[in-house]
């Protein structure tokens, strides 16, 4: 198998074979480390919790707050501060999400 360098110590970046390429720790690692990070390609909400999450940041929404952030066109979106439901409108609208929850 062939090694390649990793940026962090303690774990090496191999060709697994037909596995293809994985992160294998050749140290003890300290519990918490982050070995990799990557923004989601796409993320959801469970059913339940959708009216208690926010959309965009997934923190909890407490109950004084919630519906004072909600998509106007569907309903059906909730973000818990105006700065989340502005970075978070343009692509729920064009995703065709939105158009999907008014219409169902």
């Amino acid at each position: 198998m062939k090694r390649r360098e990793c940026v962090l110590n303690g774990v090496e970046l191999r060709d697994l074979g037909d596995k293809g390429l994985g992160l294998v720790a050749c140290a003890p690692l300290a519990m918490g480390t982050v070995v990799l990070q990557e923004r989601p390609y796409a993320t959801s909400l469970l059913p339940h919790t959708t009216p208690s999450m926010c959309r965009c940041c997934f923190t909890s929404i407490s109950a004084a707050t919630k519906g004072l952030r909600t998509c106007r066109r569907c309903r059906s979106a909730h973000y818990c501060s105006y700065k989340c439901y502005s970075a978070d409108r343009r692509t729920h609208r064009e995703s065709g999400e939105c158009w999907l929850y008014a219409h169902a």
